[in-house]
């Protein structure tokens, strides 16, 4: 009777027999009933532990097979990458031994986690490298993890279309045109402490080391880009709530950041929305560090830009997108606090804004700027103002009014030494918590540039060998934190948000303390759901539901607590807020 049944909720699953036997219980029992003891049900199955499998992969050379008799364990690992996808089910793992794994790989399923054994060096890759029109990996399955590995060649190293991806600790290189491509489709993906170079070893045209089409919420951290034959990152049209941070781009041969471009299609009044650049270090740019073309709430903010524009643009480009007749800007832009240092033989300066390329409440103030020759320039085509000095810049364009120049006194890592102008010299951001190390920033008066003077342990610029990413990735903090850092941390935090009462403090720290064992249960709790429920994804999505509701729910609480006690003013959890974020996701 049940053959013209469809979806999820009559699939045959014995896992979940229980739950759909509620639905056949007699009419006398209301539908609120069984909603809510289908809900009791699946909230008693997030809970029941139940282990997801590890897969191992050697070369064939190594030991490994394919064989049908073959377990694909530790003792005795699959030889291919491919057969270990096959037989996976979402939410296992694989790991990979040292090696070349040749692709091409497909990742369709869900949840699934891809990583090197301990000190092992796996390296995936294609007969014919970069001139292999393949692309070496495309992940279609959402909330996948991939860390530790290295991608090398292909027409893409690497191709995401599934959402909720995480790569971590990855290094991706020698592609035949774009490393990295991020889909329409490919949203919340987080690239993470990865290292991406050689792009373009076919196509130069096209060598971009990251590309971003559109997709929502991608986030690129502490991630090192370097000799890219185009833009280090482009974002296209239609990306949305996508953020930069703490990010080394170094020798690019075209624009280190480049936020469309011109001749891109406008939606909505704008390319692209709340786009943010924050504490990252570019050098050595051959065009401009950051190109914005028509984007809406793009704030460009803490960044060091070391000798852009070399042979083309001014270091920060702003234009309008211009079809015909029609001409649409950039709104309520925000390029505040970064530190540019130009190159003596740059050709357009500093800030270059083209005709009607800004509009809304533009606010382009506490920069600094420096140039080893003494001449820099600057050119607003809407204030009729053509490369122009700072002094004359500063009295008619509007902008930079607390902004300042001359030798910022940086050390060999473009970082701040005692002394220099840049020191407290920044506004207050509330959305600000870190700085290009993951140090905290001051409160009330940051400095200007990626650094934060004497905010702790600096990183090494470009990073020393063997390193892959910046050298960073705690940012603020991560929930994977070790529990002995976690209380100095959070007297870090306590002194950043002026809380100087020590039972205050300990209060505070308690609370926190206490939500961030919670989460790390419900961490858990989530990472046992993905073997039950395999590929359902009506399920999958009320486990996410239920997921980020428990954590929003864990940390309101904390809040509330916080708030009733009097032990944070409204300013101060805010700030609070803000350098708890990620410990909040």
């Amino acid at each position: 009777m049940f053959a013209q049944r469809s979806g999820p909720l009559w699939r045959a699953r014995s896992a979940f027999a229980v739950p759909w036997c509620i639905l056949l219980l007699p009419p006398i029992m209301g539908s609120s009933m069984k909603i809510a003891l289908l809900h009791a049900c699946f909230l008693a199955l997030l809970s029941s532990p139940l282990a997801a499998n590890d897969w191992y992969v050697a070369t064939a050379q190594s030991g490994g097979s394919d064989g049908e008799k073959s377990p694909g364990n530790k003792e005795a690992p699959f030889a291919t990458l491919k057969h270990a996808i096959d037989r996976a089910n979402p939410g296992d793992t694989i790991l990979l031994r040292a090696g070349e794994h040749l692709g091409p790989f497909n990742l369709q399923k869900p949840s699934l986690t891809l990583c090197a054994e301990k000190d092992e060096h796996p390296v995936l890759t294609l007969s014919k490298g970069s001139d292999d029109t393949s692309v070496l990996m495309q992940l279609f399955g959402p909330d996948c993890t991939i860390r530790g590995l290295e991608f090398k060649g292909g027409e893409h190293c690497l191709m995401i279309s599934g959402e909720g991806a995480l790569l971590q600790d990855c290094r991706m290189h020698d592609s035949g045109r774009i490393t990295v491509k991020l889909t329409a489709t490919a949203h919340r993906c987080t690239l993470s402490r990865c290292e991406i170079f050689n792009s373009g070893l076919r196509d130069a045209s096209n060598g971009i080391g990251v590309a971003v089409f559109g997709c929502v919420g991608a986030v690129l951290s502490d991630c090192h880009i370097h000799d890219v034959a185009s833009d280090g990152v482009l974002l296209h049209p239609g990306s949305d709530s996508c953020t930069i941070e703490r990010c080394l781009i170094e020798n690019v041969r075209q624009n280190g950041v480049g936020l469309a471009y011109a001749g891109a299609e406008a939606t909505n009044g704008a390319c692209l929305n709340r786009i943010t650049v924050h504490n990252c270090i570019l050098r050595e740019i051959q065009g401009a560090a950051v190109s914005m073309f028509a984007g809406s709430r793009t704030r460009i903010a803490h960044n060091t830009i070391v000798n852009a524009g070399i042979r083309y643009h001014p270091a920060l480009w702003v234009e309008p997108v211009r079809h015909g007749s029609q001409i649409t800007a950039n709104s309520d832009l925000e390029l505040v606090g970064n530190l540019i240092i130009l190159p003596v033989s740059a050709h357009e300066g500093a800030i270059g804004i083209g005709q009607g390329a800004v509009s809304g409440q533009a606010r382009i103030d506490h920069n600094h700027y420096h140039c080893f020759d003494g001449s820099f320039t600057f050119t607003s085509a809407d204030a009729k103002l053509v490369k122009v000095p700072f002094d004359d810049w500063q009295r008619d364009s509007g902008f930079d009014q607390h902004s300042s120049s001359g030798d910022p006194k940086i050390d060999p890592n473009f970082h701040l030494n005692k002394g220099s102008p840049c020191i407290d010299a920044a506004p207050q951001l509330d959305w600000l918590a870190d700085d290009y190390d993951g140090g905290m920033r001051e409160r009330k008066k940051p400095d200007i540039g990626a650094d934060e003077f004497n905010a702790g342990a600096i990183l090494f610029v470009p990073p020393r060998e063997g390193v892959v990413g910046t050298g960073g990735g705690t940012g603020a903090v991560r929930r994977n934190m070790p529990e002995k850092e976690r209380g100095p941390w959070l007297e870090k935090v306590c002194d950043v948000i002026d809380v100087k009462a020590k039972a205050d403090r300990q209060k505070i720290s308690k609370a926190a303390l206490e939500a961030w064992k919670k989460c790390e249960d419900e961490d858990k709790r989530m990472a046992g759901v993905y073997p039950k429920l395999k590929e359902d994804k009506d399920l999958l999505a009320i486990a996410r539901g239920e997921y980020k509701k428990k954590l929003k729910e864990i940390w309101d609480n904390c809040d509330a607590d916080l708030t009733k006690k009097k032990l944070l003013t409204a300013e101060q959890m805010q700030l609070w807020q803000v350098a708890t974020r990620d410990l909040r996701e």
